[in-house]
């Protein structure tokens, strides 16, 4: 379009609709802060996930509550708790952690007819999935038992470090 000198078209108006547009959404982003934000989901986080109880032996039974955080913005809801074998077992307070929310998670290992190093795993698992939300650890080492046989506790009773030993040989 082509306009003459004398009939430019009024631009102050426009203007003027141009800036109360903007302070509109401006307002109203103002009164709504979370509209423009896109939405994160929950987001599960342990300050300290992995617990070492350390060297034990096959008696042990350890225990150790974990505190666990959502620090997304839709709440957590809990399908179940997995661990790695059937010697760990944990338990959540809630099955709901809604946003800023805490909950303790309390797991117990025994480690009767345990060897060597161990580590156990406890895994979270949302209700909308069978991946883990978080993974915790307990590791550690359990001590095998002396074996003592009953022969040793009986010749303990004995002094046997000056105990001359002969052995007579016949000949045929």
């Amino acid at each position: 379009m082509f306009y003459s000198v004398g009939s430019v078209p009024n631009v102050g108006g426009f203007m003027k609709f141009r800036l109360r547009q903007v302070l509109g959404v401006s307002i109203f982003l103002l009164f709504f802060p979370t509209l423009g934000k896109a939405v994160e989901g929950y987001r599960l986080v342990c300050d300290e996930p992995v617990y070492r109880f350390g060297t034990v032996d096959q008696s042990a039974v350890i225990t150790n509550v974990f505190t666990i955080r959502n620090e997304g913005d839709l709440s957590f809801m809990l399908k179940y708790v997995h661990t790695s074998c059937g010697c760990t077992r944990g338990r959540m307070d809630k099955r709901v952690i809604d946003p800023g929310e805490s909950v303790e998670l309390t797991a117990v290992y025994k480690a009767i007819r345990r060897k060597g190093t161990q580590k156990k795993s406890i895994k979270i698992i949302p209700i909308h999935s069978d991946k883990p939300a978080l993974t915790l650890y307990m590791e550690g080492f359990v001590e095998i038992p002396s074996a003592r046989l009953p022969v040793d506790d009986f010749l303990s009773h004995f002094n046997l470090r000056n105990m001359r030993v002969e052995v007579l040989y016949e000949a045929f």
